[in-house]
């Protein structure tokens, strides 16, 4: 499980740097890491997950999310 999570952090890693991330993409990602989507407030879904204090918001839908973007929800999961 935990070699799992690994290859998609890892793999999530690469394809940022490449080629930039959509918000489909990374909502995909939060799920694979167990994150649930919990509500929607306009156009910004919010996950949460079950031990972690603040939850992740993620705007969509979005083809490219902003580098600044990503980097700070990569760092609220504590990936980056």
């Amino acid at each position: 499980m935990i070699f799992a999570l690994l290859v998609v952090i890892i793999t999530t890693k690469f394809h940022f740097m490449d080629e930039g991330m959509t918000s489909a993409e990374l909502i995909r990602m939060l799920k694979k890491l167990g994150w649930l989507h919990v509500r929607t407030r306009g156009s910004h879904h919010i996950f949460e997950k079950e031990g972690e204090a603040n939850p992740v918001v993620v705007p969509h839908p979005t083809k490219d999310l902003a580098p600044g973007t990503l980097h700070k929800i990569l760092k609220q999961l504590g990936e980056k």
